[in-house]
């Protein structure tokens, strides 16, 4: 999974963001076909919020040190593909990135990555306000 930031992509790479990408508009228009608005949120995974993990993960792997990645690559890709198709998206890297330089605490558990109490307190705290004026 972490070639998901791999500085250059091979076609198998590619090929799996064109198919997400085309499943992304097929899901947003089944949402209109409904009479529903398609937000499309987009959280970041440990390894782009927290360096430390990033060097653990590259401790673990040894095989990663050698190659060059470009952390917020996944997240540029969905901004580009939302403008361009415009998508009404929601992007949590910056806001999880200063919330643990902020409050320097962290908003995943260690073990697999998932959001922590802090972390999900974080996403409903930016996430309510835009959901409540849709409603």
């Amino acid at each position: 999974p972490y070639y998901l930031y791999a500085e250059e992509y091979d076609e198998n790479w590619i090929e799996a963001w064109n198919i997400t990408k085309k499943l992304i508009l097929e899901i947003k228009m089944f949402a209109e076909k409904y009479n529903s608005e398609f937000i499309l949120i987009v959280f970041p995974s440990i390894e782009q919020v927290d360096p430390n993990y990033w060097d653990f993960t590259k401790e673990m792997y040894p095989q990663l040190r050698k190659e060059k990645f470009e952390l917020d690559k996944p997240d540029v890709i969905l901004e580009t593909f939302c403008d361009d198709n415009d998508l009404n998206c929601i992007f949590y890297l910056n806001i999880f990135r200063q919330e643990s330089i902020t409050t320097n605490t962290p908003l995943y558990y260690e073990i697999d990555g998932h959001f922590n109490e802090k972390g999900h307190n974080t996403v409903a705290t930016h996430l309510y306000p835009k959901i409540k004026e849709k409603i």
